[in-house]
């Protein structure tokens, strides 16, 4: 593969990674659903669920928002985390770190914690293969 198409997948990552987030804090569940494919395969070690299917992936997001209304996510940095995902050279993994901030449901506690997640385009599409959330630190 030749430096520009590797530089051409790397940017394709980088932009679907960070339309991903920006239409996530912006609530845009529908935008963020036509991302993905019946094969995305969304995991949330904060969460403990991992969740494979557009479809599957847009009802858990939508109870998940309906829980935290006003969840936000700012985006703090992105890096290509290896090109190769899985022996294949079109699924790009892109290290995410943002701040969340969100208003817990119970308590009605302002929260922010900076966290990070992967999330895995495959290049062919500019489709969502993957998306991995990270725990928070304590």
């Amino acid at each position: 593969m030749t430096a520009s198409a590797e530089a051409d997948k790397t940017n394709l990552a980088m932009s679907v990674a960070l339309q991903y987030m920006m239409l996530s804090s912006e609530h845009k569940l529908e935008q963020v659903s036509q991302l993905m494919t019946d094969t995305t395969v969304y995991k949330s070690d904060a969460l403990r669920i991992e969740v494979t299917g557009r479809t599957p992936i847009h009802d858990m997001m939508v109870g998940f928002f309906a829980k935290y209304s006003d969840v936000t996510w700012e985006v703090t940095a992105l890096k290509v985390d290896g090109t190769a995902v899985e022996g294949s050279t079109d699924l790009v993994r892109v290290e995410v770190h943002f701040v969340r901030r969100w208003t817990e449901p119970d308590t009605r506690a302002r929260t922010v914690k900076a966290g990070r997640e992967w999330i895995t385009v495959n290049t062919k599409d500019g489709s969502l293969a993957g998306v991995h959330v990270a725990a928070f630190d304590a």
